[in-house]
């Protein structure tokens, strides 16, 4: 078994069984697991966004160095590098958590596709034995599974739960709301045809919702972003419908329940997201008003000095201009442009 297989669906697949022992039902099983899933990869998906949050707040500097170094791409990379050190920044923060889902989904697709092998570790070889010993069982078996068992056909393991007696350590409930999950969905009128338009209805509010409180949060995007967003917006959703079409009802089930749950779950992130701006930005206006007064304060004690030694005589000037010397602080350049205001 290969490192999906191994590493992550196994485990979900486990946290997938778990959920039958409580209820031998696959539609709420999908939806509780995508529930489960949800809270699990959260911390990857709110670091995720404090990454993206951390670039974006440093957009109008990365601008200005793009502007100052544009003839000179070493000197802009040390620069933006600088950048990102001095802020604690890495340039991968926002995309790294992100990209580590992909692989978590992969596996859990596995999961909710392959129940036999994944939830219950059925072996390959048990597993050609049981598609036998169905379709000996019963004429529609056989013809359901016809080619499964020589490999003429791809094994499909949520057909194959469909012919499984009650009886079956395997037996899973396979109806939900009077829907059969085992079965395709097709363009002609039956009730199963709601799921995958339910599927992109949900996966085309999720975008909106979370590109209107993503703007909340972070402003109005860019003429390209927003075109790219634009782009997504509309093409994942349906696309989402298409592949409906195309997989056994179940799989479109999960995908309606983890549409819900995302929008839940990018309110939550965005509100998290607005209180650490919040938060941050306080404590930056905190650190410009102390440095502020005591850049003020050593302005103010620079010129009582300086008054002291023009109004003293010439001992008293040299004595006040030595304890002068040994006592102001380092000066910066914007002391000498608040000095000459």
């Amino acid at each position: 078994m290969d490192i999906f297989g191994t590493l992550i669906a196994r485990p979900f697949g486990w946290v997938f069984w778990a959920i039958l022992q409580l209820i031998n039902n696959y539609g709420v099983a999908l939806i509780l697991f995508s529930l489960i899933v949800k809270i699990i990869l959260y911390p990857l998906q709110y670091k995720g966004k404090k990454g993206m949050l951390a670039q974006q707040r440093l957009q109008p500097k990365i601008k200005d160095i793009e502007a100052r170094y544009k003839n000179d791409r070493n000197a802009y990379n040390a620069a933006l590098q600088e950048l990102y050190s001095q802020n604690g920044i890495s340039p991968m923060s926002g995309c790294l958590p992100t990209l580590l889902i992909f692989p978590v989904m992969i596996g859990l697709y596995r999961v909710i596709r392959q129940p036999l092998s994944y939830v219950f570790g059925v072996a390959k070889d048990a597993l050609t034995e049981l598609i036998n010993e169905l379709s000996a069982g019963s004429a529609d078996a056989a013809a359901a599974l016809a080619g499964m068992a020589d490999g003429t056909t791809p094994v499909n393991e949520i057909t194959m739960m469909k012919y499984l007696p009650e009886t079956s350590q395997y037996f899973i409930d396979m109806k939900f709301l009077g829907l059969d999950l085992t079965q395709t969905p097709s363009f002609s009128f039956n009730w199963l045809v709601i799921l995958p338009i339910l599927s992109g209805v949900t996966a085309l509010l999720m975008s909106i919702l979370s590109q209107k409180m993503q703007e909340k949060t972070l402003g109005t995007q860019t003429t390209d972003q927003n075109r790219n967003t634009k782009m997504l917006l509309y093409t994942m959703p349906l696309i989402s419908v298409i592949i409906g079409f195309t997989l056994p009802a179940g799989l479109t089930v999960y995908w309606i329940a983890n549409n819900v749950l995302g929008i839940a779950q990018e309110y939550l992130l965005q509100l998290q997201m607005r209180r650490l701006m919040r938060k941050t930005e306080e404590k930056e206006a905190a650190e410009e008003a102390v440095a502020r007064a005591a850049k003020d304060e050593a302005r103010d004690r620079n010129r009582e000095v300086q008054k002291t030694i023009a109004s003293g005589g010439k001992k008293k000037q040299q004595k006040a201009a030595k304890k002068y010397k040994l006592s102001r602080p380092r000066r910066s350049s914007s002391d000498d442009e608040d000095d000459d205001d």
